[in-house]
């Protein structure tokens, strides 16, 4: 089966041929993949991208046995960024913002990758520029990450106009 992080995986084991009432044992997969007695398999919500098997065995009451095996694999969301992208300033006023993006989970970490020193993001995704910067247009991109290993990027744009000067 496939799922994405942050949602929580249920699935009955099926099988064929059992006699009665069939007890499951599981054998690998824990703790990502958990399988009750009754073949119920489910994992959690923090599973990262990748994938996860468990095995185990199978018996029925008329003594019948055999095995099984289940592969769940996460696959990565792709992290938005949303408003704000861009901005405008005056000139001598210190700029400060934050980045928002959709689509992750848990916490998000940026990086940045060009734009910089004049237009900086923390790795929380905090935007700011000095009071010292001229008149002009100023733009940073970069990567943002969650912590189940969801991706995308972001990109910000900052105007700084001039400021009258009035006698």
């Amino acid at each position: 089966a496939t799922t994405t992080p942050g949602k929580v995986f249920s699935r009955q084991l099926e099988v064929s041929g059992s006699h009665g009432t069939i007890t499951f044992t599981e054998s690998t997969g824990g703790p990502h993949l958990t399988v009750s007695s009754s073949g119920k398999l489910s994992a959690p919500a923090t599973l990262a991208a990748g994938t996860y098997r468990a095995t185990g065995t199978v018996k029925d009451t008329s003594g019948d046995t055999g095995t099984w095996s289940f592969a769940l694999t996460v696959t990565t969301n792709k992290i938005v960024q949303d408003a704000p992208s861009t901005a405008t300033t005056t000139t001598g006023k210190a700029f400060n913002d934050q980045l928002k993006v959709s689509g992750s989970s848990g916490n998000v970490t940026y990086a940045q990758s060009t734009g910089a020193p004049n237009l900086t993001v923390s790795s929380s995704g905090k935007v700011s520029a000095a009071a010292t910067l001229a008149t002009g247009t100023y733009k940073a991109t970069g990567t943002a990450r969650d912590t189940l290993g969801n991706t995308g990027t972001w990109s910000f744009a900052l105007t700084v106009t001039a400021t009258k000067i009035t006698q």
